[in-house]
């Protein structure tokens, strides 16, 4: 076998491994430690010109953990977002995204500014995934993701508090309708 033979059996070799290891799910973004809890959702609405937010009782964990959201809109105006919160009512954590496709994060000033990001889908159902780590100094890591692929990383003033659902419209004279689907917490 000359040189080329074996630089393609080499080559065939290498992609049968890479595909392997896709395969395994390795490669895909881990979630932080076991599912503890898993909520069917409901449909929020908010009028013209308003932000309705929705507080759950379950109170974040104190250590490291995951929060996934799915959610769709449905029959709803294109210019509103809708999000996930977590702290306090005064000064939570946002990540927000809207119908046309735009994200962004927010808590006390903006982190991440508005913008359009590929990965959010208009017309289907999508997951906002955040990864929380542990505390350190003041501040905690968090990596927030979007349908799995990463839209920001770094660090956030301590969160303590509960976990929120937000929709807001900010066209007058229509109405924001979202499905919050399924929201899971791992620990």
């Amino acid at each position: 076998m000359g040189v080329l033979g074996k630089t393609a059996v080499l080559l065939l070799i290498i992609i049968l491994a890479a595909i392997g290891w896709i395969m395994t799910g390795r490669s895909d973004p881990q979630v932080v430690g076991e599912l503890v809890w898993q909520k069917e959702l409901f449909t929020l609405r908010s009028l013209s010109g308003m932000r309705e937010v929705v507080w759950l009782d379950e109170e974040l964990p104190e250590g490291a953990f995951s929060v996934r959201l799915t959610a769709v809109y449905n029959d709803s105006n294109p210019d509103s977002q809708y999000g996930l919160l977590l702290g306090r009512t005064a000064d939570p954590l946002v990540i927000a995204i809207s119908a046309t496709g735009f994200a962004g994060i927010e808590q006390n000033s903006v982190i991440v500014p508005y913008a359009p990001f590929l990965h959010v889908h208009p017309d289907t159902t999508n997951e906002i995934w955040l990864n929380m780590g542990a505390v350190k100094g003041g501040m905690r890591s968090v990596a927030v993701r979007l349908n799995r692929e990463l839209f920001w990383q770094g660090d956030v003033d301590l969160l303590q508090g509960k976990i929120g659902l937000m929709v807001e419209n900010f066209d007058e004279g229509k109405t924001a309708v979202v499905q919050f689907q399924t929201l899971m917490l791992f620990e």
